[in-house]
């Protein structure tokens, strides 16, 4: 049991510090690309994959939000129209043209709205034909300490990170959506 543990706890370890590494390096060196020791200290670190399938699952989560509130914000509009339409219609003095308009406009809301009932936001263009096991990225969620140089004051932070399939690399700084995590 403790050969089979070594090795499996000796390549967590070679992760995690290929991440610091790549984090350590993009907080210390600026947009200009001049490096700058701030006496960077990972505090704790947490990884997690992202795969095809994940990506997936956020793309579709995200389409479908988007789709209820473009239904619900063109539902509005509706309504605000038919009402506009029945004052006009209960005037005493009618227009022919405003009318026609609120009729128009009417028209043009409720086509409107059964072509966002059927959008199908199910498929992924961008995926098609990937294994769903691909990994994309690894969100790096790591809370580290660092010496401001101009201050000499101590501080600490976390943040979330996303680095390069291999870990060598971070791509950029990110909150972690809420949504992403396996379910």
């Amino acid at each position: 049991m403790t050969a089979l543990a070594l090795p499996l706890l000796a390549a967590c370890s070679s992760n995690e510090k290929k991440y610091e590494q790549a984090i350590a390096d993009y907080i210390q060196t600026d947009k200009r690309g001049v490096w700058t020791d701030l006496k960077f200290k990972v505090i704790s670190m947490d990884a997690t994959n992202c795969t095809v399938a994940d990506s997936i699952r956020i793309l579709m989560e995200d389409a479908e939000e988007e789709k209820r509130e473009a239904i619900a914000t063109e539902e509005t509009s509706l309504q605000y129209m038919k009402k506009k339409l029945e004052n006009e219609m209960g005037a005493r003095i009618r227009s022919k043209v405003v009318i026609d308009i609120y009729e128009r406009n009417i028209a043009f809301s409720e086509q409107r709205l059964d072509s966002l009932r059927k959008i199908d936001a199910s498929e992924a263009r961008s995926y098609v034909g990937l294994d769903s096991d691909i990994l994309l990225a690894i969100y790096v969620t790591c809370k580290y300490g660092i010496v401001n140089p101009w201050r000499n004051a101590y501080q600490e932070r976390t943040e979330t990170f996303v680095l390069t399939p291999d870990g060598g690399k971070v791509i950029g700084k990110e909150r972690m959506r809420k949504n992403f995590l396996p379910q």
